[in-house]
């Protein structure tokens, strides 16, 4: 998969990916890499999916924080209710310790 994402065919590599989770299980590091697949490929709905279950099975704080920052992304993109979007944001603000971000002048959320 990681030849195909390296040559740009996202599709393959993503197509790849489901074949090997169908077989290995579906670690953290791959769940990850499938969802970023997925962003890449207009796959919104499956990308938000795989975020959220590479975010079950993170441990990392700042691992954690990302995905909410992606998850945050994604679902103001897919124009979900307000108050799931600002739980992502609620939960990034927990992972970064006192740290504040600009986004478009506003202190609220960090721009992955």
């Amino acid at each position: 998969a990681n030849a195909f994402m390296k040559k740009g065919d996202d599709e393959t590599a993503f197509r790849l990916l489901q074949e090997y989770t169908a077989k290995a299980g579906k670690s953290f590091e791959v769940l990850r890499g499938m969802a970023a697949l997925a962003v890449n490929t207009g796959r919104i709905d499956d990308a938000i999916t795989l975020f959220h279950l590479a975010l079950s099975r993170s441990q990392d704080i700042t691992e954690k924080g990302l995905l909410h920052c992606q998850l945050w992304h994604l679902k103001l993109r897919r124009r979900d209710s307000p108050k799931d979007i600002m739980r992502h944001a609620v939960e990034f603000g927990k992972t970064i310790k006192g740290r504040s971000f600009v986004l478009n002048d506003v202190y609220v959320f960090a721009p992955c």
